[in-house]
């Protein structure tokens, strides 16, 4: 069972704790619990509760009025919401309660919602990569692990590769050729997903290679294609040598392709050749990147 201080509240539903200590003492919409030594502390079911009633009050209740509703007219006013896209936002607060909650049918609601007004772009740009890149400060508080950032993994990479299918082959080869992969010791799927897609839906061909590739199997695909440009990401420090040489190795094994480069440990690095190597700096720049008519002339 997690605690929370009234801090990590403060934290993950971005409400004040000087207005949540108002909201206990006058409306009574959440009681603290008390330690043995009489310190303050709030527990999972707490955090759900509260989380539902900060959505609601974000979209327009007083808290005067959420206060006096049950439990179960808390459920169904969020279900009027889910339903009309106008009064449902895709803000961070909103994926919170619904990943905590692991509940499936609250994220792709508020997925789908955003998606339909503003395309898949810009819904994981937006709002679930920054939600995923700040994600740190729930980790801290103990709010979220592995299996939270693996529920929305899961479910947004479905979303994707549902989109990849939906763009036509022939659509995705007027731009040139490119080789998607992550190497050996990355696995951020849901990234390599994403990076498919924008390929694809700015009309470039693409190899997706998948995750954990070395060079030995990069070589053997050297062999048989040769791509226009190379797509990778990299987020883990390298142990057996500097990110510089790897890229180096790399544009040894494809001479003649343009280096794409994103992830922390690229991020700012000015030691690579542009004339080579493109660094981009968060992954959603990547849109950035591809959206100017740039063709394989990078």
């Amino acid at each position: 069972m997690i605690n929370y201080s009234i801090s990590d509240l403060e934290t993950i539903t971005g409400i004040k704790a000087h207005t949540l200590r108002v909201w206990e003492k006058r409306y009574g919409v959440i009681e603290p619990k008390r330690t043995p030594s009489n310190i303050r502390y709030y527990n999972e079911a707490d955090m759900k509760k509260l989380l539902d009633i900060v959505l609601l009050y974000n979209n327009g209740f007083k808290i005067s009025q959420i206060a006096s509703l049950t439990s179960s007219e808390i459920e169904e006013e969020l279900k009027k919401l889910g339903k009309v896209d106008e009064n449902i936002e895709l803000r961070q607060d909103c994926i919170t309660a619904s990943v905590m909650e692991f509940n499936e049918e609250k994220f792709k609601t508020l997925f789908e919602n955003y998606e339909r007004k503003n395309g898949l772009i810009a819904t994981m740009t937006e709002y679930i990569l920054p939600f995923l890149d700040n994600s740190s400060l729930l980790y801290m508080s103990g709010t979220f692990n592995l299996a939270h950032e693996n529920f929305i993994t899961q479910i947004v990479k479905r979303k994707l590769i549902a989109g990849i299918e939906d763009l036509e082959a022939n659509c995705c080869n007027s731009k040139g050729k490119v080789l998607i992969f992550l190497p050996s010791g990355e696995y951020q799927e849901l990234y390599l997903a994403y990076m498919e897609y924008i390929c694809r839906y700015y009309k470039f061909n693409t190899v997706n290679l998948g995750l954990n590739l070395g060079f030995e199997e990069l070589e053997c695909v050297s062999q048989q294609i040769e791509p226009d440009l190379i797509l990778t990401m990299i987020h883990t420090e390298f142990k057996a040598m500097s990110t510089q040489n790897y890229f180096e190795k790399l544009n040894s094994i494809f001479p003649g392709s343009k280096i794409l480069a994103t992830g922390c440990q690229v991020k700012g690095n000015s030691d690579f050749d542009p004339e080579q190597f493109k660094v981009i700096g968060p992954v959603k720049g990547l849109n950035e990147f591809f959206e100017k008519p740039i063709g394989v002339a990078v």
